[in-house]
């Protein structure tokens, strides 16, 4: 599979696996912003996480968790 994308690696991976009903659902950007929910959920730092997605205000951050606000004061 060499010189796929990652978006077109992803597509191939979800084609042969038993997932084929998400095939649309799923993208990089769900799979990033879940990852960077994810790892708030479980105690990671807000700024470790911030770094993680590359951007550089904390506020961008926020924006795109899928956490409640009050978990989101607890983690800072």
């Amino acid at each position: 599979m060499q010189g796929l994308g990652y978006d077109t690696l992803l597509k191939k991976l979800l084609e042969k696996s038993a997932l084929t009903h998400l095939k649309g659902q799923i993208s990089l950007h769900h799979l990033r912003h879940s990852i960077a929910s994810h790892l708030l959920e479980n105690g990671v730092k807000m700024t470790y996480v911030r770094d993680f997605l590359g951007h550089s205000c904390l506020n961008t951050t926020q924006v795109y968790t899928h956490i409640h606000q009050r978990q989101l004061h607890q983690l800072k």
